[in-house]
């Protein structure tokens, strides 16, 4: 079975391309029976993808793609796969866009320039957060650091051939 897992909507903003029922409607018109639109750091369109799939034939997965802070390379699309996980991601979500969770004692106040999720540490995060979720990391600097932090079955490559930086990986 294919499912595509890392496909944009409208709500990720400067990757994202038309509206959650589009993509739920291309996806029926293929025979998929899943469609995950994981946002960049965000939970934006979720809503908005759950009642457009309510009463059709794909069932939408949950999903963010999470970045890591201080512009370090790499990207994991974490994946829900029960209530526990949901909640997991809400948090690993609320932390890379404030760089703390509400109620814990969160860094100085940044001025506006300064990014409150620079110091977000995505393999430490993922790492403490990670029950409930499928992880998929597309970078081998995150494989890398997350063996033996994540549960082996958690833990997916999603490496492209074509990928940059990936030097001798071009003949698939």
């Amino acid at each position: 079975m294919y499912a595509p897992l890392r496909c944009h909507g409208h709500h990720a903003l400067l990757t994202g391309v038309g509206a959650p029922e589009a993509w739920l409607e291309r996806a029926a018109e293929l025979g998929l029976p899943v469609l995950a639109l994981p946002e960049v750091d965000s939970l934006a369109g979720l809503v908005e993808l759950l009642e457009a799939a309510a009463e059709g034939p794909v069932r939408p997965l949950v999903a963010c793609e999470l970045t890591d802070g201080g512009d370090r390379p790499g990207r994991v699309v974490a994946l829900v796969e029960s209530e526990v996980g949901y909640r997991n991601l809400c948090r690993l979500v609320t932390r890379r866009r404030l760089g703390h969770s509400p109620g814990e004692a969160g860094p100085d106040s940044p001025s506006a320039e300064e990014d409150p999720g620079a110091s977000f540490d995505l393999v430490q995060e993922i790492a403490a957060h990670q029950e409930g979720l499928l992880l998929l990391a597309d970078h081998p600097r995150l494989l890398l650091a997350l063996n033996g932090r994540v549960e082996p079955r958690r833990l997916l490559a999603l490496l492209s051939p074509a990928a940059p930086g990936l030097g001798g990986l071009r003949d698939p």
